[in-house]
C-alpha cells in the first residue's frame, strides 16, 4: 500500500507535467505544419483503423508527448532556475518563521513532506506538476510561433493563439512558484513544530 501511494505523486507529475502538455505541443505543431485536407485525411484513416492499430498509435503519441514534455522542460528548468532568487521570494522568506530554510533544502523537505503528510505531498506534487506543464507550453509555444512566422498558411491570429498561451503559461508559472514554496514552508513548520497561533501567523506574515 505505501508503494502504492508513493507511485501516486510520480504519476500525477509524469500526466500533468509531461504528457498533457506535450500532446499540446505536437498536436499544435501538426495544426500548423500540415494543411487542413491533410489532416482530415489522417482523421479519416485514423478512425477507419483496427482496434490494435490504433492502440499501437496510442502508445507511441504517448512516448512522443513525454519525450516531447521531458526535454521542453528542461529548457523551462533553465530559463526559470532563478526563480526562488528574485525579490518577490525574498520577501517571503523574511515572513516566513523558518527563515532557515534555503533553496537547496527544497528537495529533501519535498520527500519529507511527502513521507510524512501523504496528502500534502501529493498536494505539492500536483503543484509541481503544474508548473512543469507552464514551463513546456512556454517553451513550446513560443518556439511554434517562432517558426510559424515562416509559414505561410499560418495565420496570425494562430501565431496570436501561441503568443498569449506563452505568456499566460508564464505568468501562471510564477503564481504556482509562490503556491510551492509557501506550502512547502507551512508544512515544513507544520510537521516539524505544529501549527502556528494566530499571533505567530500575523507575525509571519504581516500586511
Amino acid at each position: 500500500m505505501k508503494e502504492t501511494i508513493g507511485l501516486i505523486p510520480q504519476v500525477f507529475y509524469d500526466l500533468i507535467g509531461r504528457v498533457f502538455p506535450g500532446s499540446a505541443v505536437l498536436a499544435a505543431g501538426l495544426l500548423i505544419g500540415t494543411d487542413s485536407a491533410r489532416i482530415h485525411t489522417i482523421a479519416a484513416q485514423l478512425l477507419d483503423g483496427s482496434g490494435p492499430a490504433l492502440s499501437i498509435l496510442l502508445v507511441f503519441w504517448l512516448m512522443a508527448a513525454y519525450l516531447v514534455g521531458l526535454l521542453l522542460g528542461a529548457i523551462g528548468f533553465l530559463l526559470f532556475e532563478d526563480g526562488l532568487k528574485n525579490p518577490e521570494f525574498r520577501r517571503i522568506k523574511r515572513q516566513a518563521p523558518a527563515d532557515s530554510i534555503e533553496e537547496s533544502d527544497l528537495p529533501y523537505i519535498y520527500d519529507f513532506i511527502l513521507e510524512k503528510d501523504p496528502s500534502a505531498g501529493l498536494r505539492l506534487a500536483k503543484l509541481r506538476a503544474e508548473s512543469h506543464l507552464c514551463r513546456v507550453l512556454v517553451v513550446g509555444c513560443a518556439a511554434l510561433a517562432t517558426l510559424s512566422l515562416a509559414n505561410r498558411n499560418t495565420t496570425l491570429v494562430g501565431i496570436g493563439a501561441l503568443v498569449l498561451t506563452a505568456v499566460a503559461a508564464f505568468y501562471l508559472q510564477r503564481h504556482l512558484k509562490v503556491r510551492i514554496w509557501m506550502l512547502t514552508v507551512n508544512c515544513w513548520i507544520i510537521l516539524n513544530e505544529g501549527p502556528l497561533t494566530a499571533t505567530e501567523r500575523n507575525a509571519s506574515h504581516p500586511c
